[in-house]
């Protein structure tokens, strides 16, 4: 099977053939061999469901589009990483970058949802509703526009944009823009 994502083929023998010979190496064969009998329908279902063979006008123009990676890291600074000159070998993420495209003019806020908030929107901190962290809000800050501490509906996220456009979004770490179900990731485009 072809992805249509990418060009990374789907060929379920390669995953036969790895737990197999795992299997025959652990000494437990007539056991596992019964449980691999039993479970790799399981995983072969779950490799079908992934591959996503729909044949709509989306899928069709996907596999021209990139794979998009968005990587936020807390108290990581500019240097801190190979590609930027940094003394801390990160070739994973050096490599990464020199497959793809660099960020360089990116505001930041002093803690994390508030940055987490502009760069899923793409907007200041405030008009997305988290001009500071839930919790740490001043006594002239509480009920103001701009302080509702979680990611309000009058902006739109990139991960909303991509799901509309047919991309598949993922977020992984923490969230803490949002505690109420509306509010959660999945509402957000996840």
């Amino acid at each position: 099977m072809v992805n249509p994502y990418g060009s990374i083929k789907l060929n379920s023998s390669w995953f036969y053939n790895a737990i197999y010979s795992f299997i025959n190496s652990i000494g437990q064969v007539r056991v596992m061999k019964k449980i691999f009998c039993l479970i790799s329908p399981l995983f072969l279902m779950v490799i079908i469901a992934c591959s996503n063979s729909e044949t709509n006008d989306q899928t069709k123009n996907i596999s021209v589009r990139p794979n998009i990676l968005i990587i936020l890291a807390d108290d990581l600074g500019y240097t801190d990483l190979g590609v930027y000159g940094g003394e801390i070998k990160t070739p994973n993420l050096d490599n990464l970058a020199q497959d793809g495209f660099l960020l360089t003019n990116f505001y930041s806020a002093p803690s994390c949802s508030p940055a987490r908030a502009m760069m899923l929107t793409g907007t200041d901190n405030h008009l997305a509703g988290v001009g500071t962290m839930n919790g740490s809000w001043d006594t002239n800050q509480l009920g103001k526009r701009g302080y509702e501490a979680h990611l309000n509906k009058d902006v739109v996220t990139v991960s909303s944009l991509l799901q509309d456009s047919g991309y598949h979004t993922y977020l992984t770490g923490k969230w803490h823009l949002g505690y109420t179900p509306d509010l959660q990731p999945q509402s957000r485009g996840f």
